[in-house]
């Protein structure tokens, strides 16, 4: 027999995430996070979304699959799809009687939990969502509510701020409040090629473009979270740099870009498999919708300056 199950990876404000202690039967006093069976009246998301609501009370807006794991139980193929929850409304709290616990992703490994979880608890430890600033787009108030709304749900694991066309004084302005958001937060921040900047409020990762990079000389200063490449230039400077990601795109067509040449996901896949020893981030294109696709082409993380921002 098997049985279809729909887990929901969900954050709040400080970056901890949510589980639940089975109160069941079978594997009684296991944390887990929480979901549960697909009925079969239902599709996989439609479970999801029902099972969290009866469990503990929220009503999900925006997910994506994060990973999926078979696991067989007696005479039971157990078919586990792990959605990460982007935004949700409401508050958990214990519907079903169950203990909810807040936990820090690095700490899980000091839980009871249940064995089938040892890689999605992998995955979740490494940044995974990068927002790249756009406050010269939407205005710096209005972005700024917007962060706000995204860092209750932890809808972002890293902001990039870049936002080059703002002038010096605006641009310190907006790093000021976001500044404070991400200490308030407990957020990590990068600065976009903006070594200035980054000296002035004493931020020490930074990303690099390509042409950056070129001349860009390695100190105890910064650490490099990554450097943007596009396909078919030298490797030769982000070798030496050694960051911690290569941003690599555009994956997909982008509307800010629509003259420039996309990568394409199989392109990008070939890259990545010849050059393993390298982690990389994905940009261009990226939405909700092509996420599980890009994360299964070997990506370890996904970036967007618009798509992000403008969801709810």
């Amino acid at each position: 027999m098997n049985v279809d199950v729909s887990i929901g990876i969900i954050f709040n404000n400080t970056g901890k995430v949510l589980l639940s202690l089975r109160n069941k039967s079978v594997l009684a006093n296991y944390w887990e996070f929480p979901g549960g069976k697909r009925e079969e009246y239902e599709d996989l998301e439609s479970a999801l979304k029902r099972e969290l609501y009866e469990e503990i009370n929220i009503k999900i807006l925006n997910y994506f699959l994060l990973y999926k794991k078979n696991v067989k139980l007696k005479n039971t193929l157990y078919k586990l799809n792990f959605y990460r929850i982007i935004d949700y409304i409401g508050d958990p709290c214990p519907n079903e009687n169950q203990e909810l616990l807040w936990l820090d992703p690095e700490k899980l490994n000091s839980i009871n939990l249940l064995k089938t979880n040892t890689e999605i608890v992998r995955i979740i430890k490494q940044p995974l969502m990068i927002g790249i600033s756009c406050a010269e787009l939407l205005g710096t108030e209005n972005f700024l509510n917007v962060f706000k709304k995204k860092l209750k749900t932890r809808a972002l694991d890293v902001l990039q701020v870049r936002d080059k066309t703002l002038n010096k004084k605006k641009k310190e302005d907006l790093f000021i409040h976001i500044k404070s958001l991400a200490k308030k937060y407990n957020f990590p921040i990068v600065i976009n090629d903006d070594i200035e900047l980054a000296e002035k409020f004493s931020i020490k990762s930074i990303h690099l473009s390509y042409e950056s990079s070129k001349t860009f000389k390695k100190n105890q200063l910064f650490e490099i979270f990554s450097i943007a490449y596009h396909q078919g230039q030298n490797m030769e400077f982000i070798e030496k740099l050694r960051p911690k990601y290569i941003q690599l795109g555009p994956v997909f067509k982008t509307k800010t870009h629509p003259l420039r040449n996309n990568i394409g996901i199989e392109n990008c896949k070939n890259f990545i498999h010849k050059n393993k020893k390298f982690k990389y981030i994905a940009v261009g294109g990226i939405n909700l919708k092509n996420i599980s696709q890009v994360l299964e082409s070997g990506f370890n993380c996904i970036a967007s300056r618009t798509n992000f921002w403008n969801i709810n």
